[in-house]
């Protein structure tokens, strides 16, 4: 596992001990007249519920709500002058502030916590609390230890939030980026109405520094100013190959002729058990020579044989690829598990987003709203993994049964 000692904003992990650490640093756009509750502890509220089996602003309001007196002194809520009785704030309060609040600065936020416990449990520090044995993690017992990674790995992807519409009936779409190894989102933002997300990557990775870094993306990214973007901010680029480039396709696929013995050093055969199918995955890599691409190093092509689990492989699927990597640095089996990593982003975040926090049929809509509840998803699913959870659908339930589950979780 590869463990950050910064977060995405640069602060240092060890600064954090609590989601209410990071969230400090998130800076307040409401005027200070008239102000009753802190941004902290609405955040603190938000994050708290989304985890806990809330998917919309009234349900937050009531879980809040519902809280005894002890834990919305943890959570730091107002204190009424007269009575002296905690108070939480309101589902109007709630919306309004998380619909205003900067989105970049929550996710970097929350991006920064999720580095300080994967940092904690990276060193070995011990999780919070014993989480229940799920049938995920027994699977995973048993499963291989993953190999050790040579670089950071991120993949980035883009998503629309169904429920979600702007003025004009336009979808909300997001673009975000998540580490292989760990799956934690490390960068997410809204893709303008007026653009897509092809320009919006050269943006987002224009301010990151990808020294040592390798960024997959599917083949709406394979893109020459894309690659230079990359290369440029110090890393390296492996994307999905189609016929949106297709003189570059045209170029590619004659390098791949020849029968399977020919190409027993350069290619790669693995085999795949699951989901009601069984799957053969053949790679192989040849040098990039006279492809005109930036910075390009070796092509490669996927072949997918894919069948019921009686081994009757029926289907056929066929996927070229570039990178800028080196045949010193991405032999054949390095550069298919690097393609297989890719789409974690989809399998452990955005699945997980659509099925288990219901999000395409979540109408938040107003302001920034869509993109911060995504971000508190995000925040949720990376912390419950961090602290050894694999089914997401059973942690949300897990922590909802108790208050003070979930305070533990973030440190509060």
């Amino acid at each position: 596992m590869v463990v950050e000692k910064t977060g995405p904003a640069g602060l240092d992990t060890g600064q954090v001990a609590s989601l209410a650490d990071a969230f400090a640093m998130v800076p307040d756009p409401r005027s200070g007249q008239g102000r009753r509750h802190s941004l902290t502890a609405i955040l603190l509220i938000a994050a708290c519920a989304v985890t806990c089996d809330a998917d919309g602003f009234t349900a937050m309001w009531q879980w809040a709500d519902d809280a005894p007196q002890e834990v919305l002194a943890r959570l730091g809520t107002r204190v009424e002058p007269l009575s002296g009785v905690r108070v939480a704030p309101s589902e109007r309060t709630i919306r309004r502030v998380v619909a205003r609040v900067d989105p970049l600065a929550v996710q970097d936020a929350a991006g920064t916590f999720v580095a300080a416990r994967l940092h904690a449990v990276g060193l070995g520090a011990a999780r919070v609390g014993p989480p229940p044995r799920e049938r995920e993690q027994r699977r995973a017992a048993h499963a291989r230890a993953p190999r050790r990674a040579r670089r950071r790995r991120f993949a980035f992807d883009g998503k629309a939030l169904r429920g979600a519409r702007r003025r004009g009936g336009r979808r909300v779409t997001l673009l975000a980026g998540s580490c292989h190894d760990t799956g934690a989102v490390i960068a997410q933002r809204v893709i303008d109405a007026k653009t897509n997300e092809i320009p919006e990557l050269r943006s987002q990775i224009a301010g990151m520094d990808l020294t040592g870094c390798l960024l997959t993306a599917d083949a709406a990214h394979c893109q020459k100013a894309t690659a230079t973007a990359v290369v440029a901010a110090g890393g390296d680029y492996l994307l999905t190959l189609k016929a949106n480039q297709a003189s570059l396709l045209q170029a590619v696929i004659p390098l791949f002729a020849g029968t399977d013995a020919e190409w027993a050093e350069h290619a790669h055969v693995s085999v795949g058990r699951g989901h009601g199918r069984t799957e053969q995955r053949t790679v192989r890599v040849t040098a990039a020579t006279g492809i005109d691409f930036p910075h390009a190093a070796q092509v490669f092509r996927t072949v997918r044989h894919a069948g019921g689990l009686d081994g009757q492989r029926t289907r056929k699927q066929v996927v070229y690829g570039i990178t800028s990597l080196s045949a010193d640095f991405a032999g054949p089996a390095d550069v298919a598990a690097d393609q297989r990593g890719h789409w974690r982003i989809e399998n452990r975040t955005h699945y997980v987003r659509d099925t288990t926090f219901d999000e395409d049929r979540c109408r938040i809509r107003t302001g920034h709203a869509p993109q911060n509840t995504a971000a508190l998803r995000n925040l949720a699913i990376d912390t419950l993994r961090a602290n050894g959870h694999a089914n997401i659908a059973h942690a949300r339930r897990h922590h909802a049964h108790d208050y003070s589950r979930v305070l533990s979780l973030y440190g509060l």
